[in-house]
């Protein structure tokens, strides 16, 4: 891993390990551009990164959810990275690579966040160093651990819910209806699945040719007409895929940017960021904010009016899905209507919902319908939908 050096680079880029060992650089595109603007603009641009860095924490502390958490999750990847070096030798756990180390530490990233305080400490990465030593210690001693961390691959498809299967696999671009063949197969798994392993193991290891057999026989035997069938090979790429897709939901930082989608008053926060710059100085201001404000409250207005349009029964649907964790399964008997029937109302409200947001954003904004734009409206949509029917089930 070479260090980096551009200001720009160290606050807008994160590690990313391949499965053969390798460590590479990758920037994210929003943070850069917008760390960019600020150094274009800034009459403090040459600033060190240490100051950059308090500065960043200052904006996060008023600010939890604006992008400066990004530029600091950025910044400390370097030290997550010193830091799982660092406690890895310590522990004789063969089964623990150095990225799962180091996925551990910035797993609590927030945690040393919340530690850290400018008024005693001036120095942000050398009390994450130590923050994370310990946290690393910690999370490998105790239960509770961050399970897309510690456990391995099946451990953690078996230890999965449904609901964050489906949000894993939907963030990967793939439909309600797609996704279903993988959710089917995956509760076959847990099914037959049945290792043995030591008590308190979280290394369990992959099912046998005999297992993937059982399981298509399975999977096979109960599917629903729509469903496709599958040979025991297609079987174990569908799941392998769905542990991909877990792992990309669950690990920083991809899940940790781009995860909440709410703010502290529950309405939607911007995940279609402006290539414009917020000037420097203007930062906290509170005009601009108000104005933010008020753009998620439309979006909220947007999609809270397609629900009101829909019909009883439609909502019913809505509500159980979203806000109950119904199964469709569940929802079928409940309502008396068929699975295919419920995939496809679901999938039509969706549809409808990203054309409603599409066309506000296009026209209200001048937001670029980018295949990127898209697919983020697509989960922006169902992270809505949830807190939408949590807020009303608190009411």
């Amino acid at each position: 891993m070479h260090p980096r050096q551009e200001i720009v680079e160290i606050f807008s880029s994160f590690l990313q390990f391949s499965s053969g060992g390798s460590i590479k650089w990758v920037t994210d595109s929003t943070l850069y551009r917008n760390m960019s603007n600020y150094l274009n603009q800034s009459p403090s641009a040459e600033r060190s990164r240490s100051d950059w860095a308090l500065y960043w924490h200052k904006v996060w502390q008023n600010q939890p959810t604006s992008m400066a958490r990004g530029h600091l999750f950025a910044y400390l990847q370097e030290v997550g990275y010193k830091a799982a070096a660092k406690v890895k030798p310590k522990f004789t756990l063969p089964q623990y690579t150095l990225a799962d180390y180091f996925q551990i530490a910035i797993a609590y990233i927030d945690k040393v966040f919340t530690g850290f305080d400018p008024r005693r400490q001036t120095n942000l990465e050398a009390f994450a160093y130590t923050a994370f030593c310990n946290l690393i210690k910690d999370g490998l001693l105790k239960e509770g651990l961050e399970e897309a961390s510690i456990r391995s691959d099946w451990s953690l498809l078996l230890h999965s819910s449904q609901k964050l299967l489906h949000k894993a696999l939907a963030q990967r671009g793939l439909s309600t209806t797609e996704i279903e063949p993988y959710i089917f197969a995956w509760e076959c798994f847990k099914v037959i699945y049945a290792p043995k392993k030591p008590r308190g193991n979280r290394q369990l290891t992959a099912p046998d040719i005999s297992v993937w057999e059982a399981i298509a026989q399975l999977y096979n035997q109960e599917r629903i007409a729509q469903l496709p069938p599958l040979d025991p090979k297609t079987i174990q790429k569908c799941l392998e895929a769905c542990i991909k897709a877990i792992r990309a939901y669950l690990a920083p930082p991809t899940a940790s940017l781009d995860a909440t989608l709410f703010n502290e008053d529950n309405t939607l926060q911007d995940i279609l960021p402006s290539s414009d710059a917020i000037p420097f100085t203007k930062l906290l201001d509170e005009e601009e904010a108000q104005i933010r404000k008020s753009l998620w409250a439309e979006i909220n207005s947007l999609l809270s009016n397609s629900i009101n349009n829909l019909d009883t029964q439609q909502q019913a649907l809505l509500r159980m899905y979203y806000g109950e964790g119904l199964t469709q399964k569940e929802i079928s008997v409940k309502l008396g209507i068929s699975q295919p029937t419920i995939v496809r109302r679901l999938q039509k409200f969706k549809s409808e919902s990203l054309i409603t947001l599409a066309q506000w954003s296009q026209t209200t904004q001048n937001i670029s319908l980018t295949p990127n734009v898209i697919n983020n409206m697509n989960g922006l949509i169902d992270e809505w939908l949830e807190q939408y029917y949590k807020n009303n089930n608190e009411v």
